[in-house]
């Protein structure tokens, strides 16, 4: 259900990153074998040895937003909330506490899924996500009911 919520964000005109803890060897595999980049599912694929961080820092967040040329700020920021910059217009969508904790920290909308290696106790045990979905795809029944708003990319 990945591709069909990939294809509904692109739709709606929403920048969508892929963000990994793995290191570039595998990042750069992983890209390649499932064709996000290649076949435009994604706009950037971001990992924590690019972004000078990983989670729960909001290194990997801050990276993409400055790629998106939302943010403006130098490497030596990225592992620092931005102040005035409203955190909210972001969508963490991940499998991990770590993934909770970091949307939670930065300020973003946050969702849990269980289709990873933890289970509901584990994944909210750093916090309560605002949604835990069972499958990645059940984020397109949010965004259909209006539970969730998306809003257009504009740089």
């Amino acid at each position: 259900g990945i591709i069909d919520l990939f294809r509904r964000l692109k739709e709606s005109d929403v920048y969508v990153v892929a963000a990994t803890g793995f290191p570039d060897p595998i990042t750069k595999a992983l890209v390649e074998r499932l064709g996000w980049v290649r076949d435009r599912h994604v706009d950037l694929v971001v990992n924590a040895s690019q972004a000078g961080g990983g989670r729960p820092a909001p290194n990997m967040i801050n990276f993409a937003l400055r790629q998106a040329r939302l943010l403006h700020i130098p490497d030596d920021q990225l592992g620092v909330i931005q102040p005035g910059f409203d955190y909210g217009r972001v969508m963490k969508v991940g499998d991990t506490e770590k993934d909770v904790e970091e949307g939670l920290r930065a300020g973003a909308l946050t969702i849990a899924t269980l289709e990873g290696t933890q289970g509901r106790e584990k994944i909210t045990s750093k916090g309560q996500p605002h949604h835990i979905v069972e499958h990645t795809r059940d984020i397109l029944g949010l965004i259909a009911s209006g539970t969730i708003a998306l809003e257009s990319y504009r740089a």
